[in-house]
Formats: C-alpha cells, structure tokens, sequence
C-alpha cells in the first residue's frame, strides 16, 4: 500500500515489481490524477483508494509512507504541529 500516494509517481513505480497496490491518498484531485497518469502507464495492478489513511482498515504486507512533504520552504519552518 501506498499510503499518501499523491498523484501516484510511487505507486505506479511500485507496480512494475510488486504483485498488487492499493494507492490511497486523502485528496480527490490528487487521486482523479492518479487515476489519469496509471492509465497512461497502463497500470493494471492497482487499486485505487480515497480516504483518510488513519481511518482505513486494509491487511496489506507492507505500507509505503512518503507523507505530504510541505513544498519547498519546508526547511524555514521551526517546528511542525499537526
């Protein structure tokens, strides 16, 4: 599983050696871009989930966790609350 996948850079990646993933992320538009970029790819192994990660109760072997980043001044901020 990939738990933030974004607009699915590493989950399409991780679909040409692993058996089957579950692509989620919490944002609709990230996922609608998902959904349009596994198509170009041809992704055939993926399911596509669209929910708030914490609250998902999936079995999976292994969760691939690359959380939202915070754009490129993250580095300025002094500490993160969530």
């Amino acid at each position: 599983m990939d738990a933030f996948c974004g607009a699915g850079g590493d989950a399409i990646k991780l679909s040409m050696i692993c058996k089957h993933i579950i692509a989620n992320d919490i944002d609709i538009n990230k996922v609608n871009c998902l959904i349009n970029n596994a198509k170009i790819y041809d992704v055939q192994n993926l399911t596509v989930s669209c929910e708030d990660f914490f609250n998902l109760n999936q079995k999976v072997d292994a969760v691939y966790l690359a959380p939202p980043w915070g754009g490129p001044d993250y580095y300025k901020i002094e500490s993160f609350h969530p």
